[in-house]
């Protein structure tokens, strides 16, 4: 499930002529390494983010700190 998710969105991207990357969780209990993701994308400065939360209530404050500092954050699987 995950695998095709990820191909789809590379194809995609790759189709549109954008530049993406793929950050992985490591299951539905590292929110705090999806957290950390997030954070570096912002330092990377970013365009835009897709988000496939593996904790969509606790990850909501930061989406919304990233949302807030001008970054879009799109939803994608666990919205």
């Amino acid at each position: 499930y995950w695998l095709a998710a990820a191909y789809g969105t590379m194809a995609e991207a790759e189709r549109l002529g954008i530049s993406a990357k793929l950050g992985v969780a490591q299951g539905y209990t590292d929110i705090t390494g999806q957290l950390n993701q997030l954070d570096n994308l912002v330092v990377e400065g970013v365009d835009a983010i897709i988000l496939s939360a593996v904790g969509p209530q606790a990850q909501a404050q930061k989406v919304d700190e990233v949302v807030a500092g001008g970054i879009p954050v799109i939803g994608m699987i666990n919205p």
